[in-house]
């Protein structure tokens, strides 16, 4: 496998794992803060808005671009 490959391949995942961890990890951490702090509805909202954001960043980077067409008749 050449070096460009495997760079390539790399940013894509470290990519990845930063969508992950602004989508899921940090809404969850400031989630259960606020639930900590008596504010269960704030925290719903920040982990739902912050999961949400995620999957409009996916759909947009990875899976817009996408030419998902059948075959032609």
């Amino acid at each position: 496998m050449s070096d460009a490959a495997t760079d390539g391949s790399k940013s894509q995942m470290v990519r990845a794992l930063l969508v992950v961890i602004a989508g899921i990890v940090v809404p969850g951490l400031v989630s259960r803060a606020f639930h900590q702090a008596g504010l269960s509805t704030l925290g719903a909202f920040t982990f739902a808005t912050g999961f949400f954001g995620m999957l409009v960043v996916v759909w947009y980077v990875w899976l817009r671009p996408l030419d998902l067409t059948g075959p032609v008749e």
